[in-house]
């Protein structure tokens, strides 16, 4: 009697287990179809904007400030935000939407530049980055960037809070140093104080990196 009272916890203990992994599982299948619907309602909303971006040329990436301005959009699907980063001379250069899943750990984030589109898919320590829609690398919470497979380390930056500078680096090379958001004096603040001249590709994985660590520092809200 008494092993057939162990064998029946010991199984349902089991089944507990098995039912809300699959819980789970499900959740995370539900927020992805949310994610991937939500994503031409984020450019919508970002296409609405009125203020138009500048060209991205390297010399304007090296005038960005802290400066952000940010509105929250409240409807029946839950909240956005959207906002612009301007250069120190207040000359819109990114536009953003971000939107938090309350469900899970998950977040949306769309950066849009004359030039293309960065797309965030943010989950814990596996956040997928796209630009122009073709991935660019897969985001850990260590402040890494790595290739597809995450076999090779692409980019990298410190995400130190205490620190006053935080360095960019791409395939181990210092390419860049901005302000520390958590460590600004004022919002009209030069972000880069260091910024290597870099081909398309290595400022695309430096923007990639640069630019989230600033939103998800600054900008962040509870869906």
């Amino acid at each position: 009697m008494v092993r057939f009272f162990v064998l029946a916890l010991f199984l349902g203990g089991i089944g507990y287990i098995v039912f809300q992994m699959y819980h789970f599982y499900l959740s995370l299948q539900a927020t992805s179809t949310q994610m991937n619907r939500d994503k031409e309602e984020l450019r919508d909303y970002l296409s609405e904007m009125e203020d138009e971006v500048i060209p991205l040329a390297q010399d304007e990436i090296k005038l960005l400030s802290i400066r952000n301005e940010t509105q929250q959009v409240r409807e029946f699907k839950g909240t956005f935000s959207r906002g612009l980063f301007y250069t120190v001379y207040t000359e819109p250069l990114f536009k953003f939407v971000l939107k938090e899943y309350s469900s899970s750990d998950r977040a949306l984030l769309i950066i849009q530049t004359l030039e293309g589109e960065i797309l965030y898919e943010l989950a814990e320590n596996n956040s997928k980055v796209y630009w122009d829609q073709k991935l660019i690398g897969t985001l850990d919470d260590k402040g890494s960037i790595w290739n597809e497979s995450r076999e090779i380390e692409i980019g990298h930056i410190d995400i130190s809070e205490t620190s006053l500078e935080q360095n960019v680096f791409i395939k181990d090379q210092h390419v860049a140093t901005i302000v520390n958001p958590f460590q600004a004096s004022t919002t009209s603040q030069r972000l880069f104080t260091h910024l290597e001249p870099l081909d398309e590709y290595d400022m695309r994985i430096c923007l990639a990196l640069v630019l989230l660590n600033v939103v998800e520092r600054t900008q962040f809200v509870t869906a």
